[in-house]
């Protein structure tokens, strides 16, 4: 396994990390680790002319210009929290044979109040 010598600038001390612990971003030409000693991260620019040995030992590759990030999946929707209350109702819904049509009917709804048509939508499909 290789390692790249690095020296913190929080705690000026040198080490050896493992290629596979740092991230190397060649937008910026910068190699990011975590110090073993202090525990912070730290940058460091690199010259051109090291970029692709970096990469050739295994450091892991970034960018910085990522743009507009989807929402985390376990980021929670907007409107009113999801109730007890509403796990009983739907729970009786599911259980009559037509419960589909109660969901077609909430499209009409659900352009009124844009919020709740995520969550009826997110019912919807963990119901299907």
């Amino acid at each position: 396994m290789s390692s790249v010598l690095v020296n913190c600038s929080h705690c000026e001390v040198s080490a050896d990390v493992p290629a596979a612990g740092v991230l190397l971003d060649l937008g910026a030409a910068a190699l990011s680790w975590i110090c073993l000693e202090c525990g912070e991260l730290d940058e460091q620019e690199v010259p051109q002319t090291l970029l692709q040995r970096l990469i050739d030992v295994g450091a892991s590759l970034i960018t910085s210009d990522v743009g507009e990030l989807p929402p985390h999946p376990e980021a929670p929707p907007s409107g009113d929290p999801f109730t007890l209350d509403d796990v009983l109702d739907l729970h009786d819904l599911l259980e009559q044979p037509s419960w589909d049509d109660h969901f077609e009917a909430l499209d009409s709804v659900a352009s009124e109040a844009p919020q709740r048509e995520h969550t009826h939508q997110r019912m919807a499909d963990d119901a299907a």
